[in-house]
C-alpha cells in the first residue's frame, strides 16, 4: 500500500532503523506480554516524537505522528495503541504548558525530561465500566498538607508496566465544587501498587489494562521535600494483566492540573 509506504518512511525520518527492527522480530514475539516492542520504541526515540524543540524534542507535526503510529502498528498493534497512548498525553500536557500558569515549574521541569530521557507517560483516563463518562472520573484528590491526597482506581491504562510518567483524570474538590484535573505524577512513587486486571492474548503487547485501587497509607511525590528515590509513579502492568492498588499523597510535582 502506497499509504502504509509514506508511513513508514516517515517513521524512518523519526525514528531511523526501527522499523527493521521490529520487521525482524516473530510476530508473536512482538505481540507477547513484556515483548521487546516498547524497548525498541524507547530505544529509537520514540518518546520524544511530539515533545516541542525547545523541550528537546522532534515537536512533529499532528500528521507525521499520525504516520508514525500507522507504521508502528503495521507491525505491532499493541506497539501502536500503546504509544498512541503516550503521544495524546504528551501533546495535552504540552498544549498546558503553552498556557500561562496551567502547570507548576516543577512539573515543566519533568515534562523537559521526556524527551532527553525517554520517558514513557502512562495515560490512566478509562473507568473499566460500560458507559462510564471518563470525564466524571471517581478517583478523587482533596486538598492535603503538602499537595493533594488522591485515592482510587483506575483501569484499563496503557503502558503502566514500563511507564516512567503516570497521567490520570481525577475529581479535584475546589472551593465547594468538584471539578475535572489532570494528574501528573513520576513513576515508582510510594503509595501506587499494580496487579493482575485481566487476561486477553488481544493486545498483550501494550502493557496496559491494568487498574489501581485504594490502599491504605503510601504516598506519591514528586521533585521536592517529599520526593523519593525512583523514576516515578507506579501504576500497570506488564503485557497489560494488572491492576494497581492505591492512596497516596501528591505533592511538588505530583499536583493535579485543572482542566
Amino acid at each position: 500500500m502506497r499509504s502504509l509506504d509514506d508511513a513508514r518512511d516517515v517513521c524512518e525520518k523519526y525514528h531511523p532503523g526501527i522499523c527493521k527492527v521490529l520487521a525482524d522480530i516473530p510476530l508473536l514475539e512482538r505481540e507477547a506480554p513484556g515483548g521487546p516492542v516498547i524497548t525498541q520504541f524507547r530505544a529509537h526515540g520514540g518518546p520524544g516524537l511530539v515533545v516541542p524543540a525547545q523541550y528537546g524534542g522532534s515537536g512533529a507535526s499532528a500528521l507525521d505522528a499520525v504516520r508514525v503510529m500507522r507504521a508502528l502498528s503495521s507491525y505491532s498493534p499493541s506497539l501502536g495503541a500503546a504509544v498512541t497512548m503516550h503521544h495524546f498525553t504528551a501533546a495535552m500536557l504540552f498544549s498546558l504548558a503553552a498556557t500561562a500558569e496551567r502547570l507548576t515549574a516543577a512539573q515543566l521541569e519533568l515534562l523537559s525530561q521526556i524527551a532527553p530521557r525517554n520517558l514513557l507517560v502512562a495515560s490512566g483516563w478509562a473507568e473499566g465500566k460500560p458507559n462510564r463518562n471518563i470525564l466524571l472520573p471517581t478517583v478523587a484528590a482533596r486538598p492535603a498538607d503538602g499537595g493533594y491526597l488522591v485515592t482510587g482506581g483506575k483501569k484499563p491504562c496503557s503502558l503502566s508496566g514500563s511507564m516512567d510518567l503516570l497521567t490520570a483524570s481525577v475529581a479535584l474538590a475546589a472551593d465547594g465544587e468538584t471539578t475535572l484535573a489532570v494528574l501528573l505524577l513520576p513513576a515508582g512513587s510510594p503509595g501506587i501498587s499494580v496487579h493482575p486486571f485481566w487476561s486477553s492474548w488481544v493486545l498483550a503487547g501494550a502493557d496496559g489494562l491494568s487498574r489501581y485501587h485504594q490502599r491504605p497509607g503510601g504516598r506519591c511525590a514528586g521533585p521536592g521535600p517529599r520526593q523519593r528515590d525512583g523514576p516515578g509513579c507506579r501504576r500497570r502492568a506488564a503485557g497489560g494483566r494488572r491492576r494497581a492498588h492505591r492512596r497516596c499523597r501528591a505533592g511538588g510535582v505530583g499536583r493535579c492540573v485543572r482542566r
